[in-house]
């Protein structure tokens, strides 16, 4: 096998390995959701965001970055990141306040979720794009 096949074996095998973990962590992330754990489905996001980064070359994490980080910053805004209204609360009610900061967190992490898929999907056409070159 020459050098240049064998960088293409390692770069296919590479973003396969990428992909399965991301699989993985898509599970694990639905789980969390059904779950109402708030903190872990933003936790799982970001994980899935760190492994599309090893998928992307500068140019495109430089542009994918600034969307990423904007809801980041919201995230932030409505921080700390809640599991459940009813979490430690024993028979107490629940402040509208509350209910609000829950509801915000849900949909600002929504956003983050299909922002993370749509990046996905533009990095998942490059590796298949890829990975399906005739050095084989």
């Amino acid at each position: 096998m020459t050098e240049e096949n064998e960088n293409q074996s390692f770069k296919y095998s590479s973003g396969e390995h990428v992909l399965i973990r991301i699989h993985d962590l898509w599970k694990k992330l639905h789980f969390e959701v059904s779950m109402n754990n708030y903190y872990n489905w933003d936790v799982h996001l970001d994980r899935i965001w760190c492994e599309l980064v090893n998928l992307m070359d500068d140019d495109e994490y430089d542009k994918l970055y600034k969307d990423y980080q904007t809801i980041q910053v919201q995230i932030k805004e409505v921080s700390p990141i809640l599991n459940a209204l009813v979490e430690g609360r024993d028979f107490f009610p629940v402040k509208k306040d509350e209910v609000n900061k829950i509801a915000k967190q849900y949909s600002l992490l929504m956003l983050k979720e299909q922002t993370i898929r749509k990046i996905q999907r533009k990095v998942e056409k490059k590796v298949i794009k890829t990975n399906t070159a005739d050095w084989d």
